[in-house]
């Protein structure tokens, strides 16, 4: 077994028991997300759903099947995610697309546009400045009236990083109580490597300027969030 594979495996483990635990509020996000499907369904004739940082296919993926689905694109960097999400998305059949790339390249993977895309707990990994040049081509790519929705962490405005750090790590030291040392000496070495969380006030000043209509956002605790926004 590669050490890449290890790796994913080990943190893949960790990730299952913060959803099954719901320290992220996976549950209270995960109902938010499925309102939102139930909404715009109501609009389409068929979903064609791109998915940035998509992963084993967790939540999204038991949500989307009372759904006529036309094409599903993910897009990740763990390859052994990827391998999960297609057997989990296999109902969906010749309109699934899964493909081994950084989100940030998904244009090339779209033969037209696409009516929801999505992205959970991964646009948080890039400085401000990429996600502002994302979120752009996510309206490029956006059917008109479509929906962007975003899962994600953000920042309180007058916090910056390094207390952004400080906060969530010791939110997880002291309320995630059923991880063991190892699991949160992975989460802490992820996050402090690997988070740079925008503000709240970044995030939504950047998308309307951009040209997107916020229609919902929440937040079940001060960190993870909920947004639902439309061209």
């Amino acid at each position: 077994m590669s050490n890449s594979t290890t790796i994913f495996e080990n943190s893949w483990s960790v990730y299952q028991l913060l959803i099954a635990e719901n320290y992220m509020h996976h549950t209270e996000l995960r109902s938010l997300l499925n309102s939102s499907f139930k909404n715009f369904s109501t609009k389409a004739d068929a979903l064609r759903i791109l998915d940035l940082g998509c992963g084993d296919g967790e939540p999204i993926c038991s949500l989307l099947k009372p759904y006529n689905i036309s094409a599903y694109i993910g897009l990740d960097l763990a390859q052994p995610a990827l391998n999960i999400a297609a057997e989990r998305f296999a109902f969906i059949g010749n309109g699934l697309h899964l493909h081994n790339a950084n989100m940030e390249s998904f244009e090339q993977y779209l033969d037209k546009t696409v009516n929801i895309i999505y992205s959970s707990f991964a646009i948080h990994h890039l400085q401000d400045e990429a996600k502002y040049a994302l979120w752009t081509k996510i309206y490029n790519n956006l059917e008109k009236e479509g929906r962007f929705i975003i899962i994600d962490v953000a920042r309180e405005n007058r916090a910056s990083r390094s207390q952004y750090l400080y906060d969530y790590i010791n939110n997880c030291i002291n309320t995630w109580n059923k991880l063991s040392k190892e699991g949160l000496d992975l989460i802490n070495d992820h996050i402090s490597n690997f988070d740079f969380p925008a503000t709240k006030t970044f995030i939504k000043e950047s998308l309307e300027e951009i040209g997107f209509t916020l229609i919902k956002h929440e937040h079940p605790d001060q960190f993870h969030h909920f947004w639902e926004w439309t061209k």
